[in-house]
């Protein structure tokens, strides 16, 4: 309510995507009572909800970490629903968001769940070509590298600049990137040191231990995609805590091929719309510290819990 209220001007003009959490457990049909979804995919609703969209040149498919099996991991029918409906997707960037995060460094790392989950996704990821998961549950700051079978690839890399921001880009990725953001509100977590998660995971690229709120947004080019990090500080003065990008050549519904591992490809322009979406958000998280549990997206959406994502998507300009 609290966070409804005071940030009443810039959410209503935000789409909202809701992901289930552990909290939306403990009351009946939580997550369908609060958000208006349409067209769901047909599935017992009581924990929470699972569904796709898309946005532009991207496909986006948000989990509902609640609903289960005998095993701990997603369920058999939610996962049959993941692999059709990715599969089924032309969309050239592939994202998935879930509450309950399989790479952390947080205290739940070594849940049974999260355990099930993680060896779910350990391959299954990287063959529905996924290119990112967007993550919450624990409220800590770590992104991994390129990650298949639970390992990570070696990849590729080349710098690039964008809209004024220096970048490391993996080149075509034969694997998936995890992202949790969870330090979005009041609440943070002491991160586990890398010798407690060594055992269940490779220790993340990025793994930063922060105590104010930060957010993430991704901005869509073509065939390059460029991720940053921010922590906002008291006074509302940002730091980027975490960037990387990812080249690859894309086919768009149309059937135009962009070449994003080209380097002479990359377009840098300055662009004050990212600019505005990204103050507005930082206002936001100034004035409402309970931003803990909710995702905020400034154009388009994937909310988990303790995540901040804006995606902006553009098509390349053609070359005259």
């Amino acid at each position: 309510k609290r966070m409804f209220n005071s940030a009443a001007d810039v959410l209503m003009n935000t789409p909202l995507m809701g992901a289930s959490g552990n909290h939306e457990e403990r009351g009946d049909y939580a997550q369908v009572n609060n958000f208006a979804y349409s067209n769901l995919p047909d599935q017992d609703t009581t924990t929470g909800v699972y569904y796709s969209f898309d946005y532009n040149t991207a496909h986006v498919a948000v989990l509902n970490s609640n609903d289960l099996n005998d095993n701990g991991g997603l369920s058999d029918a939610q996962i049959q629903w993941l692999t059709e409906d990715m599969n089924a997707s032309e969309k050239a960037w592939k994202f998935v968001a879930l509450h309950k995060a399989p790479y952390s460094n947080g205290s739940h790392f070594d849940d049974s769940d999260v355990a099930a989950i993680r060896a779910q996704f350990a391959t299954l990821m990287p063959e529905l070509d996924i290119d990112i998961v967007f993550q919450g549950h624990d409220h800590v700051y770590m992104r991994t590298d390129v990650m298949n079978n639970n390992a990570v690839v070696e990849t590729e890399t080349q710098k690039l600049k964008y809209n004024g921001l220096e970048y490391t880009s993996k080149i075509s990725p034969d694997g998936t990137i995890y992202s949790i953001n969870g330090t979005a509100g009041s609440k943070h977590y002491e991160p586990k040191a890398d010798s407690e998660t060594a055992g269940a995971f490779p220790t993340g690229e990025t793994v930063v231990s922060i105590d104010i709120p930060t957010y993430s947004y991704i901005q869509i080019d073509g065939g390059n995609l460029y991720f940053d990090s921010y922590s906002v500080n008291n006074d509302g003065s940002e730091e980027r805590i975490d960037s990387f990008a990812i080249s690859k050549v894309v086919t768009l519904e149309d059937g135009t091929i962009i070449d994003g591992t080209n380097n002479d490809n990359v377009v840098e322009e300055d662009d004050d719309s990212i600019k505005d979406v990204i103050d507005d958000i930082t206002d936001t998280f100034r004035q409402n510290p309970v931003l803990s549990y909710v995702t905020v997206a400034g154009v388009a959406l994937a909310l988990v819990a303790g995540v901040v994502v804006t995606v902006v998507v553009r098509r390349r300009r053609e070359e005259a």
